[in-house]
């Protein structure tokens, strides 16, 4: 691949990554993860047990599907991303913790200038 097509490459990825949806999807995201850390601590979170955080998940997918059997779109929506927060807290959980605190970027650098850099 040439640094020609290197760079459209970076463009259409920086594009998909930065699409307004995923962009209120990431905020929708930095806010549940903000709620999620003051409902429960890392300590919290590293002493349930499998089951715990098994029981935890599927208690939230019933609620989504629930929601959306039902149609309604904005409560199963929130459940969707309040899920997320709960599977990046199982993550950093099952990785010990701090040093794996899930955080998902609103916005991404433009890569375009980190491959023109690199090669001059």
């Amino acid at each position: 691949m040439n640094s020609q097509q290197v760079r459209a490459e970076a463009r259409r990825l920086d594009a998909l990554v930065n699409e307004p949806a995923l962009a209120c999807v990431g905020q929708a995201l930095e806010f549940a993860f903000a709620n999620e850390d003051v409902r429960w601590d890392a300590a919290s979170d590293r002493s349930r047990t499998i089951e715990e955080w098994s029981d935890l998940v599927e208690y939230m997918l019933a609620r989504l599907t629930r929601s959306l059997l039902s149609e309604r779109t904005a409560e199963a929506s929130q459940l969707l991303v309040a899920g997320v927060a709960v599977l990046a807290k199982w993550h950093a959980a099952i990785a010990e913790g701090e040093r794996c605190r899930a955080r998902i970027p609103v916005a991404l650098s433009p890569v375009d200038d980190e491959v023109g850099n690199a090669e001059g």
